[in-house]
């Protein structure tokens, strides 16, 4: 007997198939607590509740049979992981933990924490694998979707703390993770170029979004990084997978934000009487 997902739902009216519930479903977020986070003023903290709160409702609505597991982990001078097991257990007390983890303090251990909470995610994504039957193994592999995993990192600075990872280090496992386990990366970066960095520590640069450094806009980007999370497992599609949408990129950026790699934009001209500028604004 041979398994197949393509036809094992039903249709609409204009014979478009609806998401397909996974079987598995793996979520990871990487948060920075560093104490420049602080410019967010409360904001990343704020931000880290409704992400989980989302995360919580996306497991509600979609109920994978295998289970939706959601690791939750910070990173300052030294890592932490506040929250991993199935989303159905995330309650007002994990909330209230999680957003204590972000209160912002220490240095940036980017590198080691990424890699490790990856690392950690795939040997996850193997158990479940390793469990499946030979009849459903064939129905993943016709249908890779049905285990779905992704993963977040925030950050708003460069590493200044970790001990045996690096930028090709991070490059290498994210390749990994994106192209072996076909998992979906995101990064949100604030004070530097997000899509420059995303493509050096081995991202797809579409999957970044850049985040301003104050409340809002950090609120805004966690918000919208859950629901791109929660979108890209439940695409039901291995291939044009949804990233950011324009809105979201919108309100998750401030007007002062600061891209390290970009080009600073040159004064305006002052407008003297002998200006051209002047003359045509001012005739």
């Amino acid at each position: 007997m041979t398994l197949s997902c393509i036809n094992s739902v039903k249709r609409g009216a204009d014979n478009k198939r609806p998401p397909v519930s996974t079987l598995y479903t793996d979520v990871a977020s990487i948060g920075d607590c560093s104490g420049s986070m602080g410019s967010t003023n409360g904001g990343s903290q704020h931000g880290a509740r409704e992400y989980m709160k989302k995360q919580f409702e996306n497991s509600n609505k979609n109920k994978p049979i295998l289970g939706y597991h959601v690791e939750f982990t910070t990173f300052d001078t030294r890592s932490e992981t506040h929250f991993n097991d199935d989303a159905s257990k995330i309650n007002e007390d994990v909330l209230k933990n999680v957003y204590h983890s972000m209160k912002p303090k220490g240095r940036t251990r980017l590198f080691d924490t990424a890699i490790e909470a990856v690392q950690r995610q795939m040997k996850r994504l193997d158990n479940v694998k390793s469990s499946l039957s030979q009849e459903v193994i064939n129905l993943v592999n016709d249908c890779p979707w049905l285990i779905a995993a992704t993963t977040a990192v925030m950050t708003d600075g460069m590493d200044n703390e970790s001990k045996y990872g690096s930028m090709a280090t991070c490059n290498n496992i994210f390749k990994k993770f994106r192209k072996e386990y076909g998992g979906i990366a995101f990064f949100i970066a604030a004070n530097q170029d997000a899509a420059y960095k995303a493509r050096e520590y081995g991202f797809d640069p579409k999957f970044s979004l850049q985040m301003g450094n104050d409340r809002m806009s950090a609120i805004n980007a966690a918000s919208a990084t859950a629901v791109a999370q929660c979108r890209s497992v439940s695409s039901g599609s291995s291939i044009n997978v949804p990233s950011f949408t324009p809105m979201e990129r919108d309100i998750s950026v401030s007007q002062t934000v600061c891209m390290s790699n970009s080009v600073v934009p040159p004064p305006p001209p002052t407008l003297r009487a002998s200006n051209s500028i002047r003359r045509n604004l001012f005739p």
